[in-house]
């Protein structure tokens, strides 16, 4: 009974070091991607045109198999959730 309450700490252990090491990196991510987002919007030199050109999607006439539309709407999809907070942002 208590090897099987050591190797399911040591398990528990693993698990929670694994986890640590995921947030760091994660936390490290995050922190990088915040600073590219606020380095593009306090850069004179590398501004963005206010106006934002989302792409139109192709016209549906009837010909178009279910693959394609779901590459159109995943398209769509990643678009707008990109966009979205760029948009809502107050300026």
């Amino acid at each position: 009974m208590l090897k099987l309450f050591s190797d399911l700490s040591d398990d528990f252990r693993a698990t929670t070091k694994k986890i640590e090491v995921e947030m760091a990196k994660m936390k490290m991510q995050v922190n990088l991607t915040m600073r590219v987002v606020g380095n593009q919007t306090s850069n004179p030199v590398c501004s963005v045109s206010s106006k934002l050109k989302i792409p139109e999607p192709k016209a549906f006439n009837g010909n178009r198999d279910v693959k394609e539309l779901e590459i159109s709407s995943s398209i769509c999809s990643n678009t707008l959730r990109l966009v979205e907070p760029i948009l809502k942002k107050p300026r």
